[in-house]
């Protein structure tokens, strides 16, 4: 099974397109192995973009495939969704506003202030781009937690998760921001709620800064490798004001700076 996705774009140049500036992309993440009709039903479709996992594009005749048929890669990198290493180390676990783990259905999210874990990643999309040569690189779940599929137009902002409230956010952010929160806040939820009342800008802020300086170091050290990668964001499609701007105060993704 696959999706079909159409994007425009002014600096996009595919070998496979009839209109110049044209993306007409499909993601797929698994495949029976018959490559060759795939390839047909794509080319039916005047499909010249495959967004993959790196699974599927470490398969040598998939990759040979599509560079044949001039067909533009992007690998997708889940990057803060990690059910593996958070299964070996639960202690990597974004934390909500409520002090539960940062789980909802099969969604889980790794705190993304931990410093050896963001290098990890840097280091592993180092690898795939040595080893595996895509065209470009697709940044998945690079967001602060929410399973924003499931949140409905009726649901409220304080009915939306929250995070992250784990030791490590709460000491980076005070560190960064000289804003010292008041000892005497024992729970996540009275932490939330002072932050709330007294510096939510600032928490806001710095809570865009943790994704957008992790889009920043993946596209540089990706660009010293290679030059002309691609490199695209996947964005949770919320309008600035939607859940009263949600979409900074909640995914922590500033479009203005990510776009930068």
């Amino acid at each position: 099974m696959f999706s079909v996705l159409s994007i425009t774009s002014c600096n996009y140049k595919p070998g496979n397109s009839s209109v110049e500036g044209k993306m007409i992309g499909v993601k797929i993440y698994d495949h029976n192995k018959d490559f060759e009709s795939l390839i047909n039903d794509w080319k039916d479709m005047g499909i010249n973009t495959v967004f993959t996992s790196p699974q599927l594009f470490s398969d040598k005749k998939f990759r040979t495939i599509t560079r044949e048929n001039e067909i533009t890669s992007f690998i997708i990198l889940p990057i803060f969704y990690n059910r593996e290493a958070l299964q070996e180390n639960p202690d990597l676990y974004a934390i909500t506003k409520n002090g539960k783990q940062a789980k909802d259905d099969w969604v889980t999210f790794v705190c993304p202030s931990r410093e050896e874990y963001r290098k990890s990643i840097i280091d592993s999309i180092k690898t795939i781009i040595k080893e595996l040569d895509p065209d470009g690189i697709s940044l998945d779940f690079i967001r602060h937690f929410v399973f924003w599929e499931k949140i409905y137009p009726d649901r409220t902002f304080e009915s939306l998760p929250n995070t992250c409230f784990d030791s490590t956010c709460i000491n980076k952010f005070q560190e960064e921001t000289k804003i010292n929160i008041p000892d005497s806040l024992k729970t996540e939820n009275n932490i939330y709620e002072w932050i709330k009342a007294n510096c939510l800008y600032e928490w806001v802020e710095w809570k865009c800064e943790l994704i957008t300086s992790l889009i920043a170091e993946i596209s540089k050290e990706a660009k010293s490798l290679k030059p002309g990668i691609l490199i695209n964001v996947h964005a949770v499609p919320w309008r600035h004001d939607d859940f009263n701007g949600a979409i900074k105060t909640v995914a922590g993704q500033n479009f203005s700076e990510i776009s930068d």
